[in-house]
């Protein structure tokens, strides 16, 4: 028979899934321990996603918490408290942005080492919550990186070039002016709902808007077949293809 301790913790547990009690927040990882399909089941509200173009710091630096490649300037902040010795001061939120980004400027560029290509851009995926009354509600699963679900980069290459994919060959390196895309991650609650879709055609428009561009090529590892069939799902084909990785492209027409 189960011992008394057993049972108590069982039934406080049934009790918090019941109610929609959230857990503490980890700060070794970014994910919360409160389920979504929960705060679905007993908040009236709608979800919204939008795409935003990085263009400051502050969403570069989402953009790296969201990939997991940074701490938030709040997290920060407190472990500066926590080192900090007698008489130091405090510093703030937009000097925590500046310590956690050295290397970029206002607009979010990385401007310690530029490309020979030029700057990448990064378009987000953004989910905001709303109640049937109109009030913004916080989604916590999103909070650490200001609501991000979701991130693509893309990089235009090759300007200038007077190549055409169809005397490429087997020179790779030798390709047309195209916009290259790169690091899609969708947050794994959000996978399947359309935010990577919305991502691909946030380049196709972008690659849209380039003079001389009408291309997007990306790379593709062999064994990602979910990827690989959402790609081919939105027009994508193979262009070359070895071992390890294959190049897909589409037209932007």
């Amino acid at each position: 028979m189960p011992s008394f301790p057993f049972m108590f913790y069982l039934v406080m547990l049934m009790s918090a899934l019941t109610l929609g009690w959230s857990f503490p927040f980890q700060p070794d990882t970014r994910r919360f321990s409160t389920n979504p399909s929960i705060l679905e089941a007993t908040d009236d509200f709608s979800e919204n996603i939008q795409i935003e173009l990085i263009s400051t710091k502050k969403r570069a630096l989402d953009v790296k918490i969201f990939r997991q490649l940074s701490i938030t300037p709040a997290e920060y902040i407190l472990k500066r408290e926590e080192d900090a010795t007698d008489g130091e001061l405090l510093i703030s939120e937009d000097e925590a942005i500046d310590l956690l980004m050295p290397g970029y400027d206002e607009q979010g560029n990385y401007i310690k080492y530029v490309s020979p290509h030029g700057h990448e851009v990064y378009f987000a995926a953004i989910c905001s919550r709303r109640t049937k009354s109109g009030e913004d509600v916080p989604n916590q699963l999103y909070a650490r990186q200001n609501g991000i679900v979701g991130v693509v980069r893309a990089q235009i290459k090759n300007l200038g070039s007077s190549t055409t994919l169809e005397n490429v060959g087997e020179d790779m390196e030798n390709l047309p002016p195209h916009v290259y895309l790169s690091n899609m991650s969708v947050h794994d609650s959000q996978r399947r709902q359309g935010v990577g879709t919305t991502l691909l055609s946030s380049v196709t428009s972008y690659a849209r808007s380039q003079a001389d561009v009408n291309l997007v090529l990306l790379g593709v590892d062999n064994d990602n077949s979910g990827a690989i069939r959402m790609y081919e799902k939105h027009g994508y084909k193979y262009l070359d293809q070895d071992e390890e990785i294959g190049t897909m492209f589409k037209y932007a027409i």
